[in-house]
């Protein structure tokens, strides 16, 4: 037994599964023995590092994680498990809205804070290098305001994404559904679309993105959403 009492939010096992790091979201996370179960170390969060999700155990000696502060900013932490310390800390300039496993390497989609702009596609190598993709043409973000009356105001702008794992190629799907096709080998970004869309009466949006396993190659569909 791990006495480990806790909801796990986020976990991976190591590449040659015989541990799994665990994360609460709470500021701590557990590295397990499989299949014994037995705990082999603890790495507890401080909060100027904030909560450790999307956890991603890249090769043996690398596994790196996201660190969200409050909601409007997110870092990239690489930690040496055999050590269970932190070695590195990279500022991600926005909000990360979500992560895939591509191989030995993380897919993140990050969404600029506080402004909107182009969304970034970070590639995260097996050594915890970073590599950055701008998304130019597609618009992201969250900025608040207060009005007149002194109501605070929202307006969100939510990318679809999605990662076709076997062409290692990111989709990020703006507004109005214009998709833009990234090659994660290459950097390379292809847009297909818009499509038309309907009037609607409230502000902001958010996309879904999915792929779909053997599917023909991508084509754009008007669903009549919004």
């Amino acid at each position: 037994s791990t006495g480990y009492q806790t909801t796990a939010c986020s976990w991976s096992y190591s590449p040659d599964r015989r541990q799994v790091a665990v994360s609460n979201c709470q500021g701590d996370m557990r590295f397990i023995a499989v299949p014994s179960l037995k705990g082999e170390g603890r790495l507890t969060w401080s909060s100027q590092l904030g909560n450790a999700t999307a956890v991603t155990w890249l090769r043996r000696d690398t596994l790196v994680a996201v660190s969200t502060i409050g909601s409007d900013l997110s870092r990239l932490v690489v930690i040496d498990p055999a050590k269970l310390r932190i070695v590195k800390r990279v500022d991600l300039d926005g909000v990360s809205l979500g992560r895939y496993v591509v191989g030995n390497s993380a897919v993140l989609l990050v969404s600029p804070s506080g402004h909107f702009g182009p969304p970034t596609v970070v590639v995260v190598g097996p050594d915890g290098s970073l590599r950055s993709i701008s998304v130019a043409r597609l618009s992201a973000g969250t900025v608040s305001s207060v009005g007149d009356d002194g109501v605070p105001h929202f307006e969100t702008r939510t990318p679809g994404f999605a990662v076709d794992q076997s062409a290692a190629r990111a989709y990020v799907v703006g507004r109005d559904l214009t998709v833009a096709a990234v090659d994660l080998r290459t950097g390379e970004v292809a847009y297909h679309g818009p499509v038309r869309t309907l009037a609607k009466v409230f502000d902001g949006w958010t996309r879904t993105a999915r792929v779909l396993a053997g599917a023909a190659p991508l084509q754009m569909i008007d669903i009549g959403i919004e």
